[in-house]
């Protein structure tokens, strides 16, 4: 056996920092000094004593770039010795994007390490491609190697930015990750006198979804009442009904947006406070169970009618005391375990009918949505831990019987509602469940002082529009960290509420528009920067 003399393998990272989530631009320098002078590299370098290859990613764009990246996956591994210098190195290589400027645009890479790269620029695959047709001598060996090795990227089959393969040689797209926002009131402000204006674009009138459309928004959540036929504690919340909800659906659903519809069950708002039986419907189990999966079904089916296909239903809104009390109302707290189970028969028998709604519809030709529960307080693993298991404890409720789990994520209600807790809780239910995660109702204050204030859950993010950005960003790449993928979606609520500004909670303003109410009855709303919070995320 012919033996070399050789050193032990090197290990390396080499990382493809993508500009924007949505782009195939990413991150090449031309290296100085000794080892591959004038050739083409990735940021990275040597893996370290105890760090994983996201840390030695996340390590080395920021010394080589200045940049810091979010969503660092692993892409795939190279083998590579050189026999004529007598070394051995492997190099894994890694995904990640970089995080972009407040405004959306990309960032600028530095040159922060001068003796090893003259400059970063913005390359793309077919760059690279031109780069490897003839011997590859431009290319760093790691990088041309990968090239050599892994015959697909050089073809250009894979958009990297965010993919996650489950196998080295194997690429998919990544899965869609929903960046909405509840716009259910915006009718009613409207009707009311409510112009938008875009401020980026020179303060021209646009639909407020236009204005949020271009600042990354994919979907549109609407929420849904049974019968709301007399106003609510002296207001116009009568606006939510299917007469009102389902042109507005159809409005958005034509701009391209995705419609997530969250069925509250009620007549009125539905959430951990209040989940009251729609007035006309039967109050014993059996016939109300019956009612509800027809009203589901007829729903769903009117909907589909008008040509809009619903991407997400959720069934029920915020129901961690059950829903259509008092007959289905539960106490999550009860012990002991089996006391609770017990509690949770009935909410599992009418889930289960609501379930068979849709299956109704999508029996008579209905396109499939996804079916969600959503619980709040989604930092809480004690409370979701404790719900879904005696949901599923009656034996009435399968795990199969829904497709995501969507949570609440106020930083408004309590101190506990951190990022940190957020993150336990949803890697710990995508582990246990495997399904995908949304966070589906959230919010930050751009003013938020006085005597009456809450403590928010994230102090060091300021109650500003750049903290507005800031947190749902964060709430991203908690969502986005969770494993295998599973973490799809996340949903700001209401931020065109220009007569609700605190939207529940007892700070000034968490909307993302500034109203100039001088001309009433019509009032103007200015877009603030955070109507881009979702761009390049």
């Amino acid at each position: 056996m012919m033996k070399y003399n050789m050193a032990l393998p090197r290990i390396g990272v080499g990382v493809f920092v993508f500009a924007l989530r949505t782009s195939n631009r990413y991150l090449l320098g031309k290296r100085l000094g000794s080892h591959g002078a004038g050739t083409y590299a990735l940021p990275g370098g040597h893996l370290e004593y105890g760090e994983s290859f996201e840390q030695c990613a996340t390590r080395e764009v920021q010394e080589e770039t200045g940049l810091d990246i979010t969503d660092v996956r692993f892409l795939t591994a190279t083998n590579s010795v050189f026999h004529e210098t007598t070394k051995h190195y492997v190099t894994i290589f890694m995904t990640a994007i970089a995080r972009s400027t407040e405004n959306g645009l990309e960032p600028e890479p530095k040159v922060m390490e001068p003796d090893k790269c003259e400059g970063w620029s913005w390359s793309t695959f077919s760059g690279m491609r031109k780069m490897t047709a003839g011997t590859g001598a431009e290319l760093f060996k790691p990088l041309h190697s990968l090239m050599e090795q892994r015959a697909e990227l050089s073809l250009g089959i894979a958009t990297l930015a965010g993919a996650a393969p489950s196998h080295p040689n194997h690429w998919h797209e990544e899965p869609f990750f929903y960046k909405g926002f509840d716009l259910s009131s915006l009718k009613v402000l409207e009707d009311g006198g409510a112009v938008y204006k875009d401020s980026q674009c020179g303060n021209a009138t646009r639909p407020a979804e236009d204005i949020l459309g271009d600042g990354g928004m994919n979907t549109v959540r609407l929420r849904l009442w049974v019968w709301p036929k007399a106003p609510y504690d002296g207001g116009y919340y009568e606006s939510y009904g299917l007469n009102y909800t389902l042109p507005l659906a159809k409005r958005f659903h034509d701009k391209g947006y995705r419609i997530y519809l969250d069925f509250h069950f009620s007549d009125y708002w539905a959430d951990p406070s209040k989940q009251w039986t729609p007035e006309e419907w039967p109050t014993s189990m059996e016939p109300l169970a019956g009612t509800l999966r027809e009203y589901v079904s007829s729903s769903m089916k009117n909907f589909s009618d008008a040509g809009v296909d619903l991407s997400i239903v959720s069934l029920g809104n915020e129901i961690r005391n059950g829903m259509l009390w008092p007959q289905s109302r539960v106490d999550v707290d009860i012990e002991p375990t089996s006391a609770r189970i017990a509690n949770f028969t009935n909410l599992a028998t009418l889930y289960t009918a609501a379930r068979q709604g849709v299956d109704d519809a999508v029996s008579h030709g209905v396109k499939k949505p996804e079916i969600m529960i959503h619980i709040d307080n989604g930092w809480n693993l004690t409370l979701q831990e404790n719900w879904f298991s005696a949901l599923t404890g009656t034996g009435k409720v399968k795990t199969s019987d829904w497709d995501i789990f969507g949570f609440s994520m106020y930083p408004f209600y309590g101190t506990s509602a951190t990022l940190k807790n957020l993150k336990t809780s949803l890697h710990t239910l995508a582990k246990k469940y495997s399904k995908p995660i949304h966070v589906v109702e959230t919010d930050w204050p751009a003013i938020c002082d006085g005597p009456d204030a809450p403590e928010l859950s994230e102090p060091s993010i300021p109650a500003s529009v750049p903290g507005q950005i800031e947190w749902v960003r964060d709430v991203v790449d908690v969502v986005k960290s969770v494993p295998h993928g599973l973490g799809r979606g996340v949903n700001y609520w209401e931020p065109t509420w220009l007569n609700n500004t605190g939207l529940g909670s007892e700070c000034q303003d968490a909307i993302l528009f500034d109203a100039d109410w001088s001309e009433y009855p019509q009032v103007t709303a200015y877009s603030r920067d955070s109507v881009n919070m979702f761009k390049g995320v």
